[in-house]
């Protein structure tokens, strides 16, 4: 799977010990695992409780975690409860796709701009 690809990835440029770098995978592999990938209506999934059992093994394994990753969950949690109590039935994977696309484009273009100036760089050097 990808995301458990990119988790083994990122983990593996910190300084953890590689007992904890196994175990935080597999528990990741397991929250992953226990997502209903056929849904994301807020009635069938609890986003806080995925992010608290993220948050709990990266600090079981002490894995460094950006500070904006704090931020981030406490907006999404709060955007959760608030979704939830307006419409249960959304389904908040169909709502963020055109969200998503636009930030993939946005984001791969950055991307290729930022290579483009390192090539320029180096040839002009």
């Amino acid at each position: 799977m990808y995301l458990i690809y990119k988790c083994k990835q990122c983990i593996q440029l910190q300084e953890i010990p590689e007992e904890n770098q196994r175990k935080f995978v597999e528990g990741m592999d397991a929250i992953v695992s226990s997502v209903d990938k056929d849904s994301f209506v807020l009635e069938r999934i609890h986003i806080g409780k995925v992010l608290q059992d993220v948050l709990g093994l990266v600090y079981k394994y002490r894995v460094p975690l950006d500070p904006n990753f704090g931020t981030l969950v406490l907006s999404i949690v709060i955007a959760e409860g608030i979704l939830r109590q307006l419409d249960g039935q959304l389904d908040i994977f169909k709502l963020s796709i055109p969200f998503l696309l636009k930030a993939d484009k946005i984001y791969r273009n950055l991307a290729l701009d930022t290579v483009a100036e390192i090539a320029r760089h180096k040839l002009l050097s």
